[in-house]
């Protein structure tokens, strides 16, 4: 299937031809929907009741309790729940041989809220820091947003000086690495902002600080050296989450915060489903970016009905994709891919025709098909839940860049 589709007259170039008049297309990059016959408001078909705001991957834009994140970068992020360790997230209580000032500029989602670090005239290290409540022995992400100022090089640790990330904030390039860090990411986050993130195995020696440093060329043995009054880096967002992968940023004032997980659902399914014949046959489309979902086990791209009759799609721990219908809570029909890479954009189509049913993955890679004849039950028609499964576990924690839903 080729994307964008066009060739017919007063539709956008985006849009399925199966799905005029016959179904719903999400296009969460555009932030467009479209419903049978025409685009239709978000809140028709779109609605999660998160119990808490959250940022987007990015760090560049809040929204507020029970509103789906939807990036025009990413597309629609479903997570579950997140919780960030550090306090005083946006400005460190302890500084050493520096000074901090809190919001003294523009942090990457627009608000004045990022603080800076400045060193002393000593020779020393120049740092800022502040707890985070880790388990020794226990894999933690550390990650923050950091921005060039008089000093060009920033330094970022775990566990106090356990482990460590050299960085260049004017080209995101790694410099130095000290103790045992893992999944290294430096990712441009806008404006002169860096988003540095590694994990690590966190120690109860010496300390749960976790530092950032100002550094005059980004190695670490250099760390000491004697500053200079005024010099320092523009610092925002530190984070200390439980597991190895980079999660969306959660603030912190004096305690730990949690991000409550997504519960994200077409809340009209039901009424579009008979509208459409869903009960009868439906095919799904998702298009998802691989490369910024996170690692960890099956991740549900969408599912139908109910955990005993209904059906869903997802990305498996054995990187392929699966479609399964479920019929009195077993797998009456279970179709998979074949191995995928773990990066790169693709487009997964689901067909849950009674006496066909098939999955096909772009980029060349082999699906399956079966005839058994299996009826799809009614209940498949009663809810649709996106990103996540029924009972809002096995989250995408990613983004769907994609989903279009339409009667066969």
């Amino acid at each position: 299937m080729a994307f964008p589709v066009t060739g017919y007259s007063g539709y956008p170039d985006w849009l399925l031809p199966q799905v005029i008049g016959n179904g719903i297309q999400y296009e969460f990059t555009r932030g467009q929907y479209w419903l049978g016959s025409g685009l239709t408001a978000e809140s028709n078909v779109l609605a999660d009741t998160r119990a808490s705001d959250a940022y987007d991957f990015a760090g560049t834009q809040l929204f507020p309790v029970n509103d789906p994140v939807v990036s025009a970068v990413t597309g629609l992020e479903g997570w579950g729940a997140v919780t960030n360790l550090q306090l005083n997230s946006d400005a460190p209580s302890s500084v050493a041989a520096a000074t901090l000032t809190p919001n003294a500029a523009l942090a990457p989602d627009g608000t004045m809220t990022a603080s800076k670090l400045e060193e002393t005239a000593t020779t020393a290290t120049h740092l800022a820091f502040d707890n985070a409540a880790t388990v020794n022995g226990t894999t933690y992400n550390r990650s923050v947003f950091l921005k060039a100022a008089e000093r060009t090089f920033a330094l970022v640790s775990l566990s106090a000086t356990a482990h460590a990330v050299g960085v260049n904030l004017l080209t995101g390039a790694v410099i130095s690495t000290n103790g045992s860090p893992a999944n290294i990411l430096v990712e441009d986050a806008g404006s002169g902002w860096w988003r540095i993130s590694f994990s690590a195995a966190a120690l109860s020696s010496p300390n749960n600080n976790q530092n950032v440093y100002s550094s005059l060329d980004g190695v670490w043995g250099n760390r000491s050296y004697t500053g200079e009054g005024g010099k320092g880096i523009l610092v925002w967002g530190n984070q200390v989450t439980l597991g190895t992968r980079l999660e969306p940023y959660v603030r912190t004032t004096s305690a730990a915060a949690t991000r409550e997980p997504d519960a994200i659902t077409n809340p009209n399914f039901a009424t579009h489903a008979a509208t459409f014949g869903f009960a009868s046959g439906m095919a799904a489309l998702a298009r998802v970016n691989l490369t910024r979902l996170s690692d960890g086990a099956a991740r549900r791209i969408a599912t139908f009905g109910t955990a005993a009759d209904g059906a869903y799609i997802e990305f498996t721990t054995s990187n392929t994709f699966k479609a399964v219908l479920r019929k009195s809570s077993a797998d009456a029909v279970t179709l998979e891919s074949g191995v995928v890479g773990s990066t790169g954009v693709y487009d997964v189509t689901a067909t849950l025709d009674p006496g066909a049913y098939s999955l096909t993955v772009s980029g060349g890679v082999t699906g399956d098909t079966d005839a058994s004849a299996e009826t799809l039950p009614a209940a498949i028609a009663n809810a649709c839940y996106i990103g996540h499964k029924e009972d809002t576990t096995l989250h995408l924690n990613g983004p769907l860049e994609r989903l279009a839903l339409w009667g066969v």
